[in-house]
């Protein structure tokens, strides 16, 4: 068997073991760019070598399988450069302020290390101290907003149970809260994290910044999710929006700069500034 279909079989063992509702045969295909013949054959191969497949009922037409044997455990390896990059990925989570998160990662990074036997944990420690040493991360200076405590676990909830959430959030100017009613459709990370939702009584999707969200809680109330938004989609046009507004404000400050020109670069910044009119938090609260 050629080493590269050998190790296809042991991948896709791998995600057979790791998926809860199992793969289809397009899955595979997909994932593996292969015909649906070769997709048969390495499903085939993986219950030749590794024990059964069992079929996943999902109510839907097509046939999942997963793999149940637990033969796996002791066949995986987690490399230094997985864990390395499980670090980093926690470190920039705490550096935007997101630190449930961060410590979500840090717990499953504990969990894999307690998955590894002790001979291959004692050699790749060093390595991973060296490679998250030597790898930093480039972020935008100055202070990080801290969230409060449970808020992401709020949120999530609202998220999954489609249920109205309520919170006080502050303006941007004044810093003044007041209490908003929201059904929450998503988050979105970046160098600042954003709720996207719709307010009660308010067709347009928002983005709401969540370090300016303070005591939220779970309404009585649940909401019908609007099947047609697609978060990613709704996030593509919000950067394709930076970048316009990056371009006005490039315009502007070269025409400030021309004689005739009433108002000054300062001016035109204070009414255009992409770190605070931002298309992510450009829409008035």
């Amino acid at each position: 068997m050629p080493y590269d279909r050998a190790a296809d079989i042991v991948r896709l063992a791998i995600r057979l073991q790791g998926s809860w509702s199992g793969l289809t045969l397009g899955d595979i295909r997909n994932e593996f760019e292969v015909s649906r013949r070769t997709a048969e054959r390495l499903r085939d191969a993986v219950e030749d070598v590794f024990g059964p497949l069992e079929m996943v009922d999902t109510g839907e037409a097509r046939r999942h399988w997963r793999l149940r044997a637990p033969i796996l455990r002791h066949a995986v390896s987690v490399s230094a450069e997985e864990l390395a990059e499980l670090a980093a990925a926690a470190t920039a989570l705490e550096r935007t302020g997101l630190e449930e998160r961060a410590g979500m990662l840090r717990r499953l990074d504990d969990k894999l290390r307690a998955l590894l036997v002790a001979e291959s944990l004692s050699g790749i420690e060093p390595d991973v101290q060296a490679l998250t040493e030597a790898e930093g991360l480039a972020m935008r200076p100055g202070p990080r907003p801290r969230l409060d405590e449970g808020l992401l676990a709020t949120l999530r909830e609202a998220i999954k149970f489609r249920r109205v959430v309520a919170f006080a959030y502050a303006a941007r100017g004044s810093g003044q809260s007041t209490r908003r009613r929201v059904e929450p459709y998503g988050l979105i990370y970046g160098n600042r994290a954003f709720l996207a939702g719709r307010a009660e009584r308010d067709a347009d999707m928002r983005l709401w910044r969540l370090s300016r969200i303070g005591a939220a809680s779970l309404a009585d109330e649940s909401f019908t999710r609007d099947p047609a938004f697609d978060l990613w989609r709704f996030a593509s046009r919000l950067r394709s929006q930076a970048r316009r507004l990056m371009r006005v404000l490039e315009a502007l400050d070269f025409m400030a700069r021309r004689p005739g020109w009433s108002g000054g670069p300062a001016e035109v910044r204070g009414r255009l500034d992409c770190g605070r009119v931002h298309p992510l938090a450009a829409s008035k609260r």
